[in-house]
């Protein structure tokens, strides 16, 4: 698959993604414009709340964890990663069953978007999805493909 093609796809589920995003996030809008002309100004700052938390792309977190984890140490395999983000995924609070790279890995994931105040449910979920995405990319040829994709997607 071409470069070109693989950005088309890419910035077609991103917009996907924000328009189902978008979706959900409607209904509480439309019900609190429902409410009396008095409450305007507070309607302005609960709707700047869901605003705010909407615009952190908690996928793109993780790939920015992943890839300078990638960049600062031996040479990251897709295995790695993969077993990552289903400890990730799963919820594994232990991290017992993991390598050492990849416990390493997923420390270095959390801690990274700890700073970011990502809720856990939103980690959950974008770990997910990358995992979705990793289900199209692996190639038994190349040890670090779906890396490689990532560094492309992330530039």
């Amino acid at each position: 698959m071409s470069r070109s093609k693989i950005k088309a796809n890419l910035r077609a589920a991103d917009r996907r993604r924000r328009r189902r995003h978008e979706g959900n996030v409607r209904p509480t809008d439309s019900a609190q414009t429902g409410s009396s002309s008095d409450d305007s100004s507070s309607n302005d700052s609960h709707q700047a709340a869901p605003t705010s938390s909407v615009s952190i792309d908690v996928a793109g977190l993780m790939i920015e964890a992943i890839l300078s984890n990638s960049h600062s140490r031996s040479p990251l395999r897709d295995s790695v990663v993969i077993h990552t983000l289903r400890s990730i995924s799963r919820d594994d609070e232990s991290d017992e069953g993991l390598s050492p790279a990849a416990q390493a890995l997923r420390q270095q994931v959390l801690a990274y978007l700890a700073p970011h105040q990502v809720d856990h449910a939103s980690i959950i979920k974008a770990a997910r999805d990358i995992l979705g995405i990793a289900k199209n990319h692996l190639r038994d040829d190349s040890p670090d493909g779906f890396i490689q994709y990532l560094a492309l997607i992330a530039n």
